[in-house]
């Protein structure tokens, strides 16, 4: 009952409980019939027991049935936009592997020369990814997610676009950098591992 933000109608539904004779319960009913006829929830009356049959239909459609339908129509309307299924599918990052998954990483292009020290770069990441989260490096996955977003946390919805990580093939840049400055980051990583 407390459910019912309706004060009026609340009282109503109040009053219909807590009615002792049939007669007080059709009046009752009568004052809000066509409420009734709209709610699906218009019944005869023949014997007081069917109150609570009838304020427990009220009930029903005011708090729950009432709201299904635009619930649905906003559900729809995060579907289309994506959100519904960002926000279910969203890495925490709790793990390196859900760490790992929250960027994109840039390669090279396929069969060129620099791939072989790309992808130890990234072997490196992924084992320094595993060695933080085990405890085993003097930072915390969440100074990792700062130092190379910006950002504290995830986001709800993620990241979008999935901020891209590209290699630096210049000797001279041996650690990595990252830029937050922009919407997204862009977190590069020197390839020539020594």
């Amino acid at each position: 009952m407390e459910d019912v933000n309706d004060l009026e109608l609340r009282e109503n539904i109040q009053r219909i409980a807590d009615a002792d004779s049939v007669e007080d319960i059709q009046t009752l009913t009568s004052a809000i019939q066509d409420y009734l006829a709209n709610a699906g929830c218009l019944r005869h009356i023949r014997k007081v027991e069917d109150k609570t049959v009838l304020v427990k239909d009220i009930l029903t459609f005011q708090v729950i049935n009432r709201i299904h339908l635009p619930l649905q129509r906003f559900t729809v309307g995060l579907k289309c936009l994506f959100v519904l299924q960002k926000s279910g599918s969203t890495p925490k990052h709790s793990g390196p592997g859900s760490m790992d998954h929250l960027f994109n990483i840039r390669f090279s292009m396929s069969g060129s020369s620099q791939q072989p020290a790309e992808n130890q770069a990234v072997l490196f990441w992924r084992d320094y990814l595993q060695d933080t989260e085990e405890g085993e490096t003097d930072t915390t996955l969440s100074i990792i997610l700062i130092f190379a977003t910006g950002s504290s946390g995830v986001p709800p919805i993620g990241f979008s676009p999935e901020p891209p990580v590209e290699f630096i093939h210049d000797r001279q840049k041996k650690f990595p950098t990252a830029n937050t400055c922009e919407l997204y980051t862009s977190t590069h990583y020197a390839s020539d591992i020594h």
